[in-house]
C-alpha cells in the first residue's frame, strides 16, 4: 500500500511540473504573439508614413518644375527690364508693369541698396498691391518637431509690417493641420523654394509649428 501510495505522489508531482510547464509555455507563446502583433503593426504604420512621405515627393516634383521654369523666365524678364531701366525714373514703371512680389521686393531691396528712401505713400502703395497679389490662403508647416525653420523671416520687407517669410523648400499647401483638423488634405499648391508668403497666424501641432498663410499663385 505504501509503495502504491509513493507512486501516486510521484504521478501528482510529475502531473503538477507539467502542468506548471505548460503554462509558462502558454504564457511565453501568448507573448510572443503580442510582440509579432505589435511588432506587424509598427511595420505597418512605418510602411504607411514612408507611402505617404513619397507620394507627397512625387506630387511636389510634378508640381516644382512646371512653376521653377515659370519664376525663372519671369525673373529674366525682370532682370532685363531692370537692366534696361534708368533706376532713376524707371525702375518704378517696370516694377508696377511686371506687378509679382518678387519684383516688389527687388525694387525694394535696389532702393536700399542705392541708399534711397522709400517714400511712405509707395511702401504703402506696394502693401496694397502685394495684399493683392496675395490673395490665397492655405495652412503650411513652419517649423519641423526638432526645431528646424522651413522659411526665413524677412524682417526687413514692406516696412516689417507684414510677417513675410522665404520657403527654404518646396511644400505642399494645406486645407487645414495634419492630425488635427478634419480635413487636412492638399489643396492643390505648391509653395516653392524662395516664394515669399505671408504668415497670417502660427499654431504648435506637438512639437511642430504651422502657419496660415497668404500667397500667390503667381509669386
Amino acid at each position: 500500500m505504501t509503495k502504491i501510495q509513493d507512486r501516486i505522489n510521484e504521478i501528482n508531482k510529475i502531473a503538477k511540473r507539467s502542468r506548471m510547464i505548460t503554462t509558462v509555455l502558454a504564457v511565453i507563446i501568448v507573448a510572443f504573439i503580442v510582440l509579432t502583433a505589435w511588432n506587424i503593426t509598427t511595420i505597418n504604420s512605418k510602411n504607411n508614413s514612408l507611402k505617404v512621405v513619397n507620394e507627397e515627393l512625387e506630387y511636389l516634383k510634378t508640381n516644382i518644375e512646371v512653376k521653377e521654369i515659370k519664376y525663372k523666365n519671369e525673373l529674366s524678364q525682370l532682370r532685363d527690364s531692370i537692366a534696361e531701366a534708368d533706376p532713376a525714373s524707371n525702375l518704378w514703371a517696370y516694377t508696377k508693369k511686371t506687378n509679382s512680389i518678387d519684383a516688389y521686393a527687388k525694387y525694394i531691396e535696389t532702393e536700399r541698396q542705392n541708399n534711397s528712401v522709400v517714400e511712405p505713400e509707395r511702401i504703402n502703395e506696394i502693401k496694397a498691391a502685394v495684399d493683392d497679389l496675395m490673395d490665397r490662403k492655405g495652412w503650411i508647416q513652419i517649423q519641423e518637431s526638432n526645431g528646424t525653420k522651413l522659411f526665413t523671416e524677412l524682417s526687413g520687407f514692406i516696412d516689417n509690417v507684414r510677417d513675410v517669410r522665404k520657403a527654404k523648400s518646396s511644400r505642399s499647401v494645406r486645407n487645414g493641420i495634419i492630425g488635427e483638423s478634419g480635413n487636412s488634405g492638399r489643396n492643390g499648391d505648391v509653395i516653392s523654394k524662395d516664394q515669399l508668403v505671408i504668415v497670417v497666424t502660427t499654431k504648435q501641432s506637438g512639437k511642430a509649428v504651422w502657419a496660415e498663410i497668404k500667397y500667390s499663385d503667381e509669386n
